[in-house]
């Protein structure tokens, strides 16, 4: 929450008389009235307060790396320098992915093991990492590649059993804290002037930001969280580099796994959880297949917006409801080692679309830049550029939009071996409540509303009745269908904005060298009348 004010001087207010910059900063103090903003804190960290008998953790997080054609030959050298394989295995394992990226190769998936500390126990598909991140226990690989152009590398970290405990921070207690106060001055050379201490401006403001404990929890939670994912996908960049470690961490695929121990996520009135993505979600999925597990794509949080971010989160006795019984069924690593087995091949396919989503967002960025008129044209620059975007990111986009647009076209081939979920609607199961049972705290309009009677369709049905019969959407088909929309809009797209690019670079040159042209004419003319005056002078001479 940010607060400020402007003021200015009185009119006719002379120089002398107007406060100094530094006068200005000990008159806006807000910490005088510390008392005043902190009167609510009690109430709110009771509201923001992780139950005693509760217990929240990150357990891992499921990262995504692709490798286009551009990208591919990074995840060959990458293969070839896998400790613990004999060369056999890696040669076998390249000649696979090879096969596989023709019109003819088949589609499937390859599992690259597992990688843990040097001081752990391994099976035999495993292999030591010492960089891997002291908060990780162990990292499960598996490549998908269900469309020849493409390889999906799909990672998953299973944090320490208290790495990610993150119970202690929704329990701790904050204070309301004001941060960034800052005085501006109107006029030039402000960013100078603010700093003089005996600067007299006539026009000024000044401002602060509110943290209350909300947001103090939720900064302290999103530090924890965000500080153990970049390091995962450092080691992700640093081993595998592909397509996503070239962008910034906010378009990186990244699935958080959290885990409770009795309340169930994205419910309703979860205070304390939705600090952390866990509370109530309009975007929440729920899997008939396997028990416990909801995801949730609702990327619009307190913190921050990551448009290629989702969470996945269950209870810690419900995931493991189907275990055999074991002393470890309900660990974080039993727990992830499973996510990883039957629900890799879902992230992988929401992955395909953050990658289309990247490459729409760097032809609209290059589209733009091209249209932007510039005094100094430089022509051979943007000619270089789109000459280095068609044979990098424009060649992989519409090779892989045009592959993914066929393979989003088979249901049976798209729904192969993938884990299913279904929408929650999260409303109440009877539309026309009571007036005991509206809710208090709404508005008169919004419980006219709950209180009114159904509508009646074309069809004479009840209104509501048709809405509860109609089938919940599925998790497989809308990503399928927006594979396909997307692999649409960018086909064209590319067709529409190389086309038009492409002839406005040709169409600068030609203007280019016409000017250059005229200016080789008119150094011609020059040249020439030099040399008659210069032979009539000497003639005259």
């Amino acid at each position: 929450m940010h607060t400020g004010s402007a003021a200015e001087s009185p009119e006719g207010t002379k120089w002398i008389a107007r406060p100094t910059i530094r006068n200005l900063k000990k008159e806006h103090s807000p910490t005088k009235s510390m008392d005043l903003w902190r009167r609510n804190d009690d109430k709110e960290n009771t509201r923001h307060r992780l139950p005693p008998n509760e217990q929240v953790n990150i357990g891992g997080f499921t990262l995504v790396e692709a490798f286009p054609p551009s990208n591919v030959s990074q995840l060959y050298s990458a293969i070839s320098k896998l400790p613990g394989r004999s060369s056999e295995t890696k040669r076998n394992l390249l000649v696979r992915i090879e096969e596989s990226r023709s019109a003819t190769g088949r589609a499937g998936w390859e599992s690259l093991g597992y990688v843990r500390h040097p001081e752990a126990s391994i099976f035999p598909d495993g292999f030591y990492d010492p960089e891997l991140p002291n908060e990780v226990s162990t990292v499960w690989l598996r490549l998908y590649y269900f469309i020849p152009s493409t390889v999906i590398l799909v990672a998953t970290f299973t944090l320490k059993e208290d790495a990610g405990d993150l119970s202690e921070i929704l329990r701790k207690d904050y204070s309301t804290e004001l941060r960034n106060e800052r005085t501006k001055i109107s006029g030039r050379f402000t960013r100078i002037r603010s700093q003089i201490p005996w600067v007299k401006p006539k026009r000024f403001s000044t401002s602060h930001s509110l943290h209350t404990p909300q947001f103090q929890k939720i900064d302290a939670c999103e530090d924890a969280i965000s500080a153990i994912e970049e390091a995962c996908w450092r080691w992700i960049s640093k081993r595998f580099p592909g397509r996503f470690s070239t962008e910034p961490s906010k378009y990186r695929p990244s699935l958080r796994i959290f885990f409770t121990k009795d309340s169930e996520p994205f419910e309703r009135n979860q205070q304390a959880l939705s600090l952390i993505g866990l509370g109530f979600s309009t975007n929440q999925w729920r899997s008939p297949e396997v028990p416990g597990w909801s995801i949730s794509f609702d990327n619009w949080r307190a913190y921050s917006y990551r448009p290629f971010q989702a969470v996945a989160a269950a209870r810690r006795s419900a995931a493991s409801a189907k275990e055999e019984p074991a002393n470890d069924s309900t660990s974080i690593w039993a727990l992830t080692q499973d996510f990883h087995d039957y629900q890799s091949s879902l992230a992988a396919r929401w992955a395909m679309s953050c990658l289309l989503s990247v490459y729409s967002y760097r032809l609209g960025r290059l589209r733009d830049r091209s249209a932007t008129r510039r005094r100094i044209d430089r022509p051979v620059r943007q000619a270089r550029a789109l000459d280095q975007f068609l044979l990098g990111d424009g060649l992989d986009a519409a090779t892989v939009a045009s592959e993914m647009k066929t393979f989003a076209a088979s249901e049976k081939s798209f729904r192969y071996d993938v884990i299913e979920y279904v929408e929650v609607s999260n409303l109440p199961s009877d539309p026309t409540p009571t007036r005991a049972q509206a809710p208090q705290r709404k508005s008169r309009f919004i419980k006219t509303l709950l209180l009114a009677a159904p509508r009646k369709n074309r069809k004479g049905d009840n209104a509501s009745e048709a809405k509860g019969a109609r089938k919940a959407r599925e998790l497989n088909s809308t990503i399928r269908n927006i594979l396909t929309d997307q692999s649409e809009r960018l086909i064209d797209d590319m067709q529409i904005a190389t086309t038009n690019i492409g002839a406005s670079a040709g169409l600068r040159q030609a203007i280019a060298n016409t000017r250059m042209q005229r200016a080789v004419v008119l150094l011609a003319i020059i040249a020439t009348a030099s040399g008659v005056f210069g032979a009539w002078v000497s003639i005259r001479g």
